[in-house]
């Protein structure tokens, strides 16, 4: 459900629309009613927006007495699930001792009491306030002080909801007692009120809103920051647990490849090519883990040196041939002269690893996988081009995010983490550079590293 703030104009709340001439002065009544709106307009702006709940009731209390020409007034609040009225602090007028003679008291619908005719009834109840309470005849209630010669109960709400009572307690006319026009002004104001209140009320549930929306943030926050942690941790854990038996498994199999081991077999010799291929495979994976729990950590820190960006290119697709299958071409276009970065070689190396090999996997059916190594418009150039599934518009915000991987029917039984690229572009920018990428499903992609020339 939704909240508002409501702005009803207290003048419109006592009922009175500003006249276009002044009221006749035979009665008095439209006048009087326009003057107590007029003051409580100018109170409802004081107090609506207090957050003090007996700043509110004295400042309504004090002025509201001294429109009615009333010692004192007071207000009661219903509790409708309770049954019962409060009388509010902040009570005008009174003296010391009388405050303590204010208790709550049951408020039925329909228990024919004062207070259910008030209340509920919408009815002034006017009378004298004895020991036993008010009563033209004794009647127990317990909504004033007493003592009091004079009292007048008043309804309090709004258009479609009861909210208590208003009780002025003895007039400064002495014996005549509060006029019809005092009663007339007690039920402007306590409209009036009313509206400060729900004006009040809503303010406070806007506010508790606002607050709830905002702890739920934190929360939201908090949680994704532990969410980031432990994806970080594992990171660092699963990348440093992985790096052990790697590398005895690439010991093993490159001293199979020199004969340390004895000769190999006719069989076995065509394979452990394909082996140290995706021990490679696994190691760049891990390396790749590992360098994203850097990243996170803000503990990566690149060692620039002046390098030709060509040998780079040349070592990652040296790597990388094993993993080419039949159907697979590829085709390195570097440049007849150095290109010249200020890089960090192993970092670089990654970016162009990442690249290459996500041309191959997502090539699945072949094709001409072709990078590219040149000098253009003041920059270094590694373009890396294939003819594989592509990428629909729709899905290009995932690729250089954090785990982000395209799903579709045509990738889905490819390998990946999601980190591959999210690491090739983090570490183009950190050398000042980018990647950036063009693509047409079902034709292909190219995806372009820039960097600065040295």
């Amino acid at each position: 459900m939704g909240l508002r703030s409501r702005s009803q104009d207290p003048r419109e709340a006592a009922g009175v629309p500003r006249p276009a001439s002044r009221p006749g002065e035979e009665d008095g009544a439209g006048d009087a009613r326009w003057r107590v709106a007029d003051a409580m307009a100018d109170l409802w702006r004081a107090v609506s927006a207090t957050t003090d709940t007996r700043i509110f009731f004295e400042e309504l209390s004090r002025r509201i007495a001294a429109l009615a020409s009333a010692r004192g007034t007071v207000f009661w609040l219903l509790d409708a699930d309770a049954e019962m009225l409060s009388p509010q602090p902040g009570a005008a007028g009174l003296d010391d001792t009388e405050p303590g003679e204010l208790v709550s008291v049951p408020c039925r619908r329909g228990s024919g009491d004062v207070a259910d005719r008030v209340v509920f009834g919408d009815q002034v109840v006017r009378g004298w306030w004895g020991a036993g309470g008010l009563g033209q005849a004794p009647e127990p209630n317990g909504l004033g002080p007493t003592g009091s010669p004079d009292c007048v109960l008043l309804p309090w709400r709004t258009r479609d909801r009861p909210l208590g009572v208003l009780a002025a307690v003895d007039s400064n006319r002495a014996g005549v007692g509060f006029s019809d026009d005092d009663v007339r002004m007690l039920r402007a104001a306590a409209a009036a009120a009313a509206v400060a209140w729900e004006h009040r009320e809503a303010h406070g549930e806007l506010a508790l809103a606002r607050e709830r929306e905002v702890a739920g943030l934190r929360e939201q926050i908090e949680r994704s920051f532990q969410l980031e942690q432990l994806k970080t941790d594992f990171l660092k854990l699963a990348s440093h647990e992985l790096r052990g038996p790697l590398g005895v498994i690439k010991g093993y199999v490159s001293m199979m490849e020199d004969g340390t081991l004895g000769d190999v077999s006719p069989a076995l010799a065509p394979v452990l090519p394909v082996l140290r291929a995706k021990l490679e495979e696994m190691n760049q994976l891990v390396n790749e883990m590992l360098e994203t729990a850097r990243l996170d950590d803000s503990a990566l820190e690149l060692r620039l040196a002046r390098l030709d960006l060509r040998e780079v290119v040349e070592s990652a697709v040296h790597a990388l041939e094993p993993l080419t299958g039949a159907a697979h071409s590829l085709v390195v276009d570097t440049a007849a002269e150095p290109v010249l970065v200020p890089g960090d070689r192993s970092r670089l190396g990654i970016v162009v690893t990442n690249l290459v090999h996500n041309a191959i996997k997502y090539s699945p059916r072949g094709g001409r996988v072709c990078v590219c190594c040149a000098a253009a418009d003041g920059m270094a150039q590694v373009a890396v081009s294939d003819q594989g599934v592509g990428i629909a518009p729709e899905h290009m915000g995932l690729l250089f995010t954090r785990f982000g991987r395209v799903s579709t029917r045509e990738t889905a039984g490819i390998p990946g983490t999601g980190l591959g690229l999210y690491l090739a572009r983090d570490l183009a920018r950190r050398h000042g550079g980018d990647v950036q990428v063009t693509s047409t499903p079902g034709q292909g992609s190219t995806f372009t590293l820039t960097l600065p020339l040295a």
